[in-house]
């Protein structure tokens, strides 16, 4: 079903054996524990049992979160479900999403015997750059397991965040054992180009994309754009955005965290990293891969 359509159909009942058979399956694939009776009340839309269940996904202090991991959530570090006896994976968070991604990751390596429990390094949307979310990265990985060896990685951004937390825990005396990196790339900035062509060269393509998706024009003010920085502009698409085509507000947004993120990255000048490193890069496409 769409995101506004029921997932029950018509004159279905929400038993509280239903109630509890859904959120059992939901518990299954994410290790969150909602409510079950509260998560199917009407409107019973996909839209609105995704914004019921987010609070148990994205937990980062709430209390609502499965707290299944290893350690306790400080708002920064969220444990992840696993767990295990050998020493913590730290994973630092994606462009414009949390952790909740590497769930099914942190289940896989905390499988019975001896696992290892996975830890979400969560986004910093006080902190802009990629070497200010690390140092303060770097400092709550310190206070977590003061003794180290530790073990860094992360998917795309988060592998940016990774490998320059890595370099700091390092550069202060500490020992990484190893810094694995998930298809990252660095998102290269085009130097020279005059602001009304960097406009088009950041947003045009996502217009096109956007018509493709819905099925609707995304126009885009782009002399408007070429005058404003990275938070302006970012607001002024998701708003043109919101009109074309009224999606979800979570992925608005998603889109506007993932732009200022991916900036973020542009800006970034990684330093040399010594240290043992793994580079994992898909060689497919599909559910399969």
């Amino acid at each position: 079903p769409g995101a506004e359509q029921d997932l029950l159909p018509p004159g279905t009942e929400v038993t509280p054996d239903l109630a509890e058979r859904f959120a059992e399956a939901l518990a299954d694939r994410t290790g969150a524990l909602p409510d079950p009776v509260a998560l199917l009340r009407r409107p019973a839309t996909v839209e609105k049992v995704a914004e019921r269940l987010r609070p148990y996904l994205e937990d980062t202090g709430t209390g609502k979160g499965t707290g299944t991991g290893t350690g306790t959530s400080t708002g920064i570090l969220r444990p992840l479900p696993g767990g295990g006896a050998r020493a913590p994976l730290f994973l630092a968070h994606p462009a414009g999403g949390t952790t909740a991604v590497y769930r099914p990751l942190a289940q896989r390596l905390g499988a019975p015997g001896p696992g290892r429990p996975c830890v979400g390094l969560e986004r910093l949307p006080e902190l802009p750059s990629v070497s200010e979310r690390a140092h303060e990265y770097a400092r709550v990985i310190r206070e977590a397991e003061p003794e180290g060896p530790w073990t860094l990685g992360g998917w795309s951004y988060g592998g940016l965040l990774a490998q320059e937390t890595a370099r700091l825990l390092t550069e202060a005396g500490g020992t990484v054992r190893a810094l694995v990196l998930i298809d990252t790339v660095l998102p290269l900035p085009a130097p020279g180009l005059p602001p009304l062509a960097e406009a088009r060269r950041r947003f045009a393509a996502f217009a096109e994309y956007v018509e493709a998706t819905y099925g609707h024009p995304l126009p885009l003010p782009y002399e408007e754009l070429a005058l404003m920085d990275d938070a302006g502009q970012v607001d002024l698409v998701v708003k043109a955005l919101e009109q074309a085509v009224d999606p979800p507000a979570a992925v608005l947004e998603h889109q506007r965290t993932s732009y200022l993120d991916l900036r973020s990255g542009e800006r970034h000048t990684p330093h040399p990293y010594g240290g043992r490193t793994l580079l994992l890069r898909a060689t497919q496409e599909g559910a399969s891969s």
